[in-house]
């Protein structure tokens, strides 16, 4: 179990510092926006500006749409934590490296893994 240790940070109960996953994930998503087309290459991304675009719609893509061209699907500089689905609100990268699914406990953990490798 993790616990204040102090300093500003988190220890876990054996003494190791545990991570802030939510501000690794805030310095994570940002970092993932250049390589946006290396780190989910089933989208096909092509850079349009401050923005990706996809090229294909993937066959898993967890969101239900009536229009499934690919260039409804963007990923934004301001808000690269998601896909945007247009006319709809969007996927969390981190939802969609868990198969579309909101993590949870140890899915959480292995979603955020997931993504610090992409």
């Amino acid at each position: 179990m993790a616990a204040p240790d102090g300093t500003g940070g988190m220890s876990t109960s054996n003494g190791a510092a545990a991570v802030d996953l939510s501000a690794h994930l805030d310095e994570l998503y940002p970092l993932l926006f250049d390589p946006m087309d290396q780190a989910f290459p089933e989208f096909a991304f092509v850079r349009r500006g401050r923005a990706w675009t996809a090229t294909c719609w993937p066959a898993e893509f967890p969101c239900v749409v009536n229009d499934t061209r690919p260039d409804g699907l963007m990923v934004y500089d301001n808000r690269p934590w998601r896909v945007k689905v247009h006319g709809h609100e969007g996927v969390r990268l981190l939802d969609l490296v868990n198969s579309g699914r909101r993590p949870k406990g140890a899915e959480f953990l292995a979603a955020v893994r997931k993504l610090s490798q992409g």
